[in-house]
Parts: structure tokens; sequence; C-alpha cells
């Protein structure tokens, strides 16, 4: 399975458990309030989206890392 494969790839899957844990807090904080009004809603879509968006890239840019790091090793072999 792609996830098998990916599991393995990937060292550092806290930044994905952070990402994930960022969308839940976000959810439940326009779910409990959501008569705060509209400026405060886009304020925490842009706070979520900000910290979503830097786990996603710190996630992508170890994983490219990693693959590079292992392309680099496989050509080494040969």
């Amino acid at each position: 399975m792609a996830s098998a494969g990916f599991r393995r790839e990937l060292h550092h899957e806290w930044v994905l458990f952070l990402a994930g844990t960022a969308s839940v807090v976000a959810g439940a904080l326009l779910w409990a309030r959501p008569d705060v009004g509209a400026i405060t809603i886009a304020q925490v879509m842009g706070i979520y989206a900000l910290i979503s968006g830097a786990l996603v890239l710190a996630a992508a840019w170890r994983l490219h890392h990693t693959t590079t790091a292992a392309h680099s090793a496989h050509h080494a072999r040969h």
C-alpha cells in the first residue's frame, strides 16, 4: 500500500500530527463560538492557514530531504 511506503519514508510524522491538531482546534473554536463575528472567524482561519501551511511545508521539506538523500545513496551504490 502507498500508506505503508509513505510511513517508511517520513520519519518526522509529528509534523503531520501537529497539522491535524491545528485543524481540530480551529474547527472546535469555530463550532463553539459561531457568534463571534466574521472578523474573528476570518482571523482564526488566517491563523489556522498560517500554522497549517507552515507545518505542511515542513513535512514536505523533510520528505523531500529524505527522498533526495535516499536517491543520492542509491546512485552512489551504482
